[in-house]
């Protein structure tokens, strides 16, 4: 989501259908990404849980979640 429009919820709704449309379309068990440190409590909302250390990517600090299905 671009800067610009943070905090009016486009983040959310875009985490929402993207889930519903992995679960709706892709036999899986977890959803895996990696997460900026900063934005862990974000993803946290959707049920995803920190499973790694934080490891540096680009100069920013990442943990790996994962989301059971």
């Amino acid at each position: 989501v671009l800067s610009v429009t943070h905090g009016i919820g486009l983040g959310a709704q875009i985490m929402q259908k993207a889930i519903a449309n992995i679960k709706q379309n892709m036999p899986c068990r977890k959803i895996t990404l990696d997460s900026q440190k900063h934005a862990v409590s974000f993803y946290e909302k959707f049920g995803f849980k920190v499973t790694s250390d934080e490891f540096l990517e680009e100069g920013i600090m990442h943990v790996i979640m994962e989301l059971e299905m």
